[in-house]
């Protein structure tokens, strides 16, 4: 019996300490990729004489193509105003000249699918005027993209410990309920009832494996702006099932 709880209590561990750590990974790193995402920017160059209806055509082309979240257009003025806020020093030295050099732009932001399908959104965006340059970040959109795929990664495996915890927690409650519930009540009620303290010890394991998992991150989510705790409901999701799963496996 007492070896029985002792390895209910290490798996409950390894397992609390080893999910935890994917669904903090999962979740720093999906509010990461949304910040990644909101920050990037495909700024089109227009001529600085263009007249107003083209840059109002400009814009609103450039919004319907589909993957477009957003599409702002930005006067020179509007941008060295806004320059004036972010880098005051350049705002100063572009002051002493005698025209404004900005020429008028068109600010971009893509959803998940423009993205996905950044190559083509931005042969279709190029073709729609004669920009006099197209300016964004490639190493931006490769981590983006990147975290994309990794946070596919997290998700699968955490979809499948879950998926594993509740088959086996099916598995462990259906087989003595069909095995023993005619031929021996007495000897369901006490596989019951050990499965019942064995999860107890396996649940203190998880959560004990968990706060580890927590305490490591803890630095990182004081320092890092981006980081992101996971809510209490979805510690109890991920909680409860890995806890069931590991106590029936040290009973069965």
């Amino acid at each position: 019996m007492k070896r029985r709880f002792s390895a209910a209590f290490l798996l409950g561990i390894i397992l609390g300490l080893g999910g935890e750590t994917l669904l903090l990974s999962k979740t720093a790193s999906g509010n990461f990729a949304d910040n990644l995402r909101k920050d990037f920017r495909v700024l089109f160059f227009m001529p600085e004489k263009s007249l107003p209806q083209t840059l109002l055509n400009a814009q609103k082309s450039v919004g319907e193509i589909p993957g477009t979240q957003s599409s702002i257009l930005i006067s020179p003025k509007k941008a060295l105003s806004i320059l004036q806020k972010e880098d005051p020093e350049l705002a100063q030295n572009l002051s002493f000249l005698t025209a404004n050099p900005i020429e008028p732009m068109i600010e971009a932001t893509l959803n998940k699918d423009g993205l996905l399908s950044f190559e083509s959104w931005i042969s279709q965006a190029a073709a729609l005027q004669k920009w006099t340059e197209i300016r964004y970040q490639p190493e931006e959109l490769k981590s983006i993209l990147r975290l994309g795929l990794y946070l596919r990664f997290l998700t699968v495996a955490l979809t499948a410990l879950l998926c594993l915890s509740s088959l086996l927690l099916v598995l462990g409650v259906l087989f003595p309920l069909i095995v023993f519930s005619k031929r021996s009540p007495h000897k369901m009620l006490e596989l019951l009832s050990l499965s019942a303290k064995t999860f107890g010890v396996c649940l203190i394991g998880v959560c004990i494996g968990g706060i580890f998992s927590a305490a490591f991150a803890w630095p990182l989510g004081r320092t890092v702006e981006w980081w992101r705790w996971p809510t209490l409901l979805t510690q109890a999701i991920f909680i409860l099932p890995t806890a069931l799963a590991g106590a029936i496996l040290c009973v069965w």
